[in-house]
């Protein structure tokens, strides 16, 4: 619209003279989203969780366009979704703004059965999937399993036991006391307060008694 200004009985008036129509296009809409590519990272430990990194995932628009979606903004799903010894593939889904792919298949994976680390590997490596197995003491919670963890190299605080079943706050069903020796699968390590070695949310294998 072209609109001069015009003086009219002493008052300034705004006076269209000129017309320009416009046209309103509505944005492009996602019409299908496709799975392609290879993983970075294709060896695993038993029951971890497929990492999708490396894959890219594209998107067709209403207007036909394409483009890569951002990896962050994509809502992955896994067949199956943790990892087992001896699998060598494993079938990926992704979600973008409700609109899912078709299965996609990754191959040449190769899931190794879980180490068994002492203490002190597992502090050094700084965690990382793994068999810890020692001597329980000093335990502070018996809801969710709160113990020292005690093997020949050393001692690691456990913050967190889940059952075997993965279950969280269930220690005290698992009749594990003082001066028993328990196997767990340990994974998060952290380092709290700058002083405290700890493995946190481990899981119960199983124990001996004293």
């Amino acid at each position: 619209i072209t609109c001069p200004w015009k003086l009219y009985n002493s008052t300034w008036e705004l006076c269209p003279t000129a017309w320009t129509e416009l046209t309103y296009t509505a944005p492009a809409t996602v019409s299908s989203i496709a799975v392609s590519g290879n993983p970075t990272k294709t060896t695993y430990i038993d029951g971890e969780k497929f990492d999708p990194a490396g894959l890219v995932v594209t998107a067709t628009y209403s207007d036909a366009s394409t483009g890569v979606i951002d990896a962050a903004l994509v809502d992955w799903t896994f067949d199956p979704a943790t990892l087992v010894k001896g699998q060598t593939s494993v079938k990926v889904t992704a979600k973008f703004n409700s609109v899912s792919s078709a299965a996609y298949e990754v191959t040449g994976l190769t899931v190794n059965d879980i180490p068994t680390k002492t203490v002190a590997e597992f502090i050094a490596e700084e965690g990382g999937r793994c068999y810890l197995e020692g001597i329980v003491s000093n335990i502070k919670n018996t809801t969710y399993g709160n113990f020292d963890l005690t093997d020949a190299s050393g001692t690691i605080y456990v913050y967190g036991c889940l059952n075997a079943s993965g279950e969280a706050q269930k220690f005290a069903s698992l009749g594990v006391k003082a001066g028993d020796k328990i196997k767990v699968i340990a994974d998060v390590y952290e380092l709290y307060n700058g002083t405290t070695e700890e493995a946190k949310n481990v899981q119960y294998v199983s124990h001996v008694s004293a």
